[in-house]
């Protein structure tokens, strides 16, 4: 069964979402649900969640999603959520940069599996709060190339500290380049020999 919670208008729709999507491509008007009338809206999702956990792993962005409603609709602060999920708040913050911070059409890459959450998270929110157009080609970048997270915070960071805008826009342009630049200058691993 779907779960529900009571509502102004009806109930509400907490958990069966799909189920009831995948029922109406059946020309079905009914669906068994389980009312969670003793619980707030919050606690019905932080139920749902907590059942989840034990199956299938919810992505970065499921995440993100849930933690933007707990925030935005009931008012939970980041130390809260925190406290709540058992993780640090920058796991907290990091998961709602996805859903808050980054663009729509960048939240898709990530969910298609073409930009990694994590290089996500760490390197392209930051950048959309400096950048929208910025964080938009360097995620094209990251999309195309299939960069690791080691070549994005390269990127990233020589982004984040260029000194003018031509250097930024270089990058940007030329990020093969780039790459095989700071590649080269990195120092060779030395390793010692004992005979």
């Amino acid at each position: 069964p779907i779960l529900v919670i009571p509502g102004p208008q009806g109930y509400l729709v907490i958990d069966g979402h799909q189920r009831i999507a995948a029922l109406q491509q059946l020309r079905r008007d009914t669906v068994e649900a389980l009312v969670l009338d003793t619980m707030s809206e919050a606690e019905a999702l932080l139920l749902v969640h907590s059942l989840r956990s034990r199956g299938e792993p919810e992505t970065a962005l499921e995440q993100g999603w849930l933690l933007a409603e707990m925030e935005h609709k009931h008012g939970y602060t980041i130390e809260d959520l925190a406290r709540r999920f058992d993780r640090s708040a920058t796991w907290i913050a990091r998961r709602l940069a996805l859903v808050d911070t980054l663009p729509e059409a960048v939240q898709q890459q990530v969910r298609e599996g073409r930009i990694a959450a994590q290089i996500a998270m760490r390197y392209l929110a930051p950048m959309a709060r400096l950048s929208v157009e910025h964080c938009h080609r360097m995620a094209g970048i990251f999309a195309q190339q299939h960069w690791t997270t080691r070549q994005a915070a390269l990127l990233y960071n020589a982004w984040r500290n260029a000194k003018t805008k031509q250097t930024r826009e270089r990058i940007l342009t030329e990020p093969e380049l780039f790459l095989k630049a700071s590649q080269q200058q990195r120092p060779p691993t030395q390793a010692t020999l004992e005979g």
